[in-house]
């Protein structure tokens, strides 16, 4: 089969979450599916290197005007597919191809108050997503439960299939040293720079704190090992990425319940409210937190289940 993929999230200069997920579903793909063949749509040189061949070709389509609408849907119709991937949400205006849409969840639904800028396209894509796809792939429960709630026909349409440990993530916890005294005491939080990461809860004045939103991957991985717990405080998280790759550096993270989706819940320490910060930040300090099992991490979240469970559908 012919598969294209949105892959234009690899042309932002921020490299989070999308970004991210982007990239590893490209090497995903790439290393675990030996069939279909995968067109890869871009308004942008490729940020890193993609082994091209007859079954993997890079398309960077100009111009970017007007690009994921209708750009997009002039080169559905100069070469069918028979799926189109919207991994960015946004759908072409036209397309004879059967659509698979990544869900990123619906922060902006329950929070409009925080995305006054973009709500109105956001639900419009959404709303495009939910009556025009024929899967919509969701990485939590959460977000299929969110779903069902706002478009009560499409249960039948949604798949739930998390993350995979990004491919630089997966070695490394060895690093981590497991004397108390050997870390830097700091507490890292990770994450855009945007009011839905509720950074400002964070109780600073007592503890210190290394927050970061757009750091090199190297850099994010050398605090993963280093930090005495990654915090997470987001007022919602559809996935929630920077945990699962702390977790899989050996790194505890301390979590509100809002920021931990059901299936990173047996792995984090939970607190109800910003009360219960300090409590469990002193835990941490004291190596009292929950132990990491990061090699049952690895086997339960890998790019390589994930890929296999997308190709079902198609």
């Amino acid at each position: 089969m012919k598969i294209a993929i949105d892959i234009a999230s690899l042309c932002s200069t921020t490299t989070f979450g999308n970004y991210i997920v982007t990239e590893n579903l490209i090497k995903a793909v790439q290393a675990y599916d030996k069939k279909n063949s995968y067109y890869f749509y871009s308004f942008c040189q490729s940020p890193f290197p993609i082994k091209e061949s007859k079954r993997f070709i890079y398309q960077n389509i100009q111009p970017k005007i007007f690009w994921s609408s209708i750009r997009t849907s002039v080169e559905e119709l100069i070469k069918k597919k028979d799926y189109f991937f919207a991994l960015n949400q946004s759908i072409p205006f036209f397309t004879k191809s059967k659509i698979i849409s990544f869900s990123h969840g619906l922060s902006f639904y329950f929070y409009p108050h925080l995305y006054r800028d973009s709500y109105s396209q956001l639900k419009w894509q959404l709303d495009q997503m939910a009556s025009r796809s024929e899967k919509i792939i969701v990485s939590s429960e959460k977000v299929k439960k969110e779903l069902v709630l706002v478009y009560q026909n499409i249960e039948a349409k949604i798949v739930v299939n998390p993350f995979g440990i990004p491919f630089d993530m997966i070695n490394g916890s060895e690093a981590r040293s497991p004397k108390l005294e050997a870390r830097n005491k700091f507490f890292l939080a990770v994450g855009m720079d945007h009011p839905i990461k509720n950074h400002k809860i964070l109780p600073k004045s007592k503890y210190k704190f290394i927050v970061v939103n757009n750091v090199s991957r190297t850099k994010l991985k050398s605090l993963y090992q280093k930090t005495t717990a990654l915090i997470t405080t987001s007022l919602y998280e559809s996935f929630n990425l920077p945990v699962l790759e702390a977790l899989a550096q050996g790194c505890p993270v301390i979590g509100l319940q809002s920021a931990i989706i059901p299936e990173l819940e047996p792995y984090v320490n939970i607190v109800k409210d910003q009360n219960e910060l300090p409590t469990l930040l002193d835990n941490a300090i004291q190596g009292r937190l929950k132990p990491v099992n990061v090699k049952e991490i690895r086997i339960k979240f890998s790019w390589k289940k994930y890929v296999n469970k997308l190709l079902k559908f198609l």
